[in-house]
C-alpha cells in the first residue's frame, strides 16, 4: 500500500474551488496608482487573494479592462484624485466598468514609512473590497464632475483681457482672479 503526501501551501486553484475565471463571471477589482504613461494595478477576482501588482501603460490597460467587460465581468476601479483628473474615471465609465475617485489617503497603515507603488495599488485595492462589503467609511469617493460643468469656464468673460491665459484654470494658478 502506497501512501502519498501531498504538501498544499493553502491555496486552492479556482477550477477546484468551481469559479473559473475564463468561464463564470465575476467581479474583479482594481487599485490603480496612475501615473503619466504608466498605470500600476492590483487586481482581486472576486473574494480570491489580491494579485501582485502589474503594470500598464494606459492605453494597454483601457484594453484590458474592455476585454473583461466583454467577458461579462463587472469591473470595480479605485485611483487617488491628483494631477491627472478624471479623464481615466470618464473613460473607464464610458466603457461599463465603476470607477471611484478618492482623495489621497495615507496608504502606510501599518506606519512602515515604506511608499511604492504596488503598495499602494494593493492597498487601494483591499480597501475597495472593503467598501464594495459594506463598509461606506474605506473610501473617501470624491463627486466627479461632469463635462457640461465646464462649458462656462470656456468662455468665461474674464478671460479677456488676458492674452497669455487659456482659461480661468490658468487664471487661478496664477491667483490673478479674485472671486
Amino acid at each position: 500500500m502506497h501512501k502519498h503526501i501531498a504538501k498544499s501551501d493553502g491555496t486552492a486553484s479556482l477550477k477546484a474551488v468551481g469559479n473559473n475565471s475564463k468561464t463564470t463571471p465575476c467581479t474583479i477589482k482594481i487599485g490603480l496608482d496612475v501615473h503619466a504613461s504608466l498605470y500600476v494595478l492590483t487586481v482581486q477576482d472576486d473574494h480570491a487573494t489580491p494579485k501582485p501588482p502589474a503594470r500598464h501603460s494606459p492605453a494597454s490597460f483601457l484594453s484590458w479592462v474592455e476585454k473583461k467587460l466583454k467577458a461579462g465581468h463587472s469591473v470595480y476601479v479605485v485611483y487617488e484624485c491628483g494631477c491627472f483628473g478624471f479623464n481615466p474615471q470618464r473613460n473607464l465609465e464610458r466603457m461599463g466598468a465603476h470607477c471611484y475617485v478618492i482623495t489621497p489617503l495615507n496608504l502606510d497603515e501599518r506606519g512602515t514609512r515604506v511608499k511604492t507603488n504596488g503598495r499602494d495599488a494593493t492597498a487601494l485595492c483591499l480597501r475597495l473590497g472593503r467598501y464594495l462589503d459594506g463598509n461606506l467609511k474605506e473610501l473617501a469617493v470624491v463627486r466627479v464632475p461632469i463635462e457640461a460643468d465646464f462649458d462656462h469656464l470656456r468662455i468665461h468673460p474674464e478671460t479677456r483681457g488676458y492674452p497669455f491665459c487659456k482659461s480661468i484654470p490658468e487664471l487661478t494658478a496664477r491667483h490673478e482672479v479674485r472671486h
